[in-house]
């Protein structure tokens, strides 16, 4: 299927499927057309009438469980940049605990506490989590 510019009616090679409506050439861009698009099908970024060859991501139906886990818990790289933020703050000191059963309860809280801030804090489970890994962490006081 041969596509053609809007404006000067040269034949361009085809964009991707949600970029139809930025279909130019170089021969003229408006004024108020953005800096430069981002491709929703392959994520790269070009500029307004350039000519851009799109080779889509492949894309795989995601596991159930890993769609339902990010309602609650967040998406997982949002979720891991907190719990790895929040491991540093813990240990930024050079201090940790030499109790093992310590160290992975304050682990294991960190990454309860990332749950709720990247997931739902309404979500019951994640309190109830952070209260068991602290009394795992007390018991081991004995």
């Amino acid at each position: 299927m041969e596509l053609e510019c809007r404006y000067c009616k040269q034949a361009v090679m085809e964009p991707c499927r949600n970029d139809a409506q930025f279909l130019t050439c170089n021969t003229k861009v408006l004024a108020n057309t953005p800096k430069y698009i981002t491709c929703s099908e392959c994520g790269t970024n070009y500029a307004p009438g350039e000519r851009h060859a799109c080779t889509p991501r492949i894309r795989l139906e995601r596991d159930a469980l890993l769609v339902e886990r990010q309602k609650t818990h967040g998406s997982f790289e949002t979720n891991a940049a907190i719990s790895q933020r929040l491991k540093s703050v813990m240990y930024d000191m050079g201090t940790k605990p030499s109790n093992s059963i310590h160290c992975e309860a304050l682990e294991m809280i960190a990454l309860k506490l990332s749950r709720i801030c990247s997931g739902q804090s309404t979500f019951k489970d994640h309190w109830d989590d952070i209260a068991g890994y602290a009394k795992l962490g007390s018991e081991a006081c004995d």
